[in-house]
């Protein structure tokens, strides 16, 4: 069975944005996606995508969902249309609500779809079924780790990390 570790990879006004640390790797996919950003052709492009995330998403407006573009089963990647419809770069993620969005793994999209481009369609699969894991852990009434907090008027999660989760 593999596991993961969920932690805040960085705190903004708006956002509080986690990623995933898979078992056997030191760093995190959030991590090695913006090393692999950095060390190929596509770090201009990396960089609108970052500046979008973290100004727009993170300081400015907060995880609205017209924001991600909608992709398989609970996850989404960014960017959304609003940047260019041809962009190279998808970050795969899981908004969990208005304030708390899991950044996963990403890649080049070489294609329309992402089943042409088979690095980014394998990150795609391992993303659902960690994203399912916590959804699980979200809905488990008897796990306190990811946890809605119902005090305010606007319900927010709380989540306790670190947290393994087996996938």
């Amino acid at each position: 069975m593999n596991s993961f570790v969920l932690e805040k990879w960085i705190v903004r006004r708006k956002v509080t944005f986690f990623s995933v640390t898979l078992s056997e790797d030191e760093l995190s996919l959030a991590d090695q996606f913006y090393r692999f950003c950095e060390s190929n052709l596509v770090s201009q492009d990396f960089g609108l995508l970052l500046k979008n995330l973290l100004v727009e998403v993170g300081d400015s407006r907060g995880a609205n969902a017209h924001y991600f573009r909608e992709e398989y089963d609970l996850i989404s990647a960014l960017p959304n249309s609003k940047l260019k419809s041809n962009f190279p770069v998808r970050w795969i993620c899981m908004r969990l609500d208005y304030d708390s969005i899991v950044l996963f793994d990403g890649g080049l999209k070489l294609s329309k779809k992402n089943s042409g481009s088979p690095d980014l369609d394998s990150k795609y699969q391992r993303a659902i079924k960690m994203a399912k894991a916590i959804e699980a852990i979200m809905l488990d009434k008897d796990d306190n780790r990811i946890e809605w907090n119902t005090l305010s008027i606007v319900q927010t999660l709380s989540i306790n990390v670190p947290i393994k989760i087996n996938y």
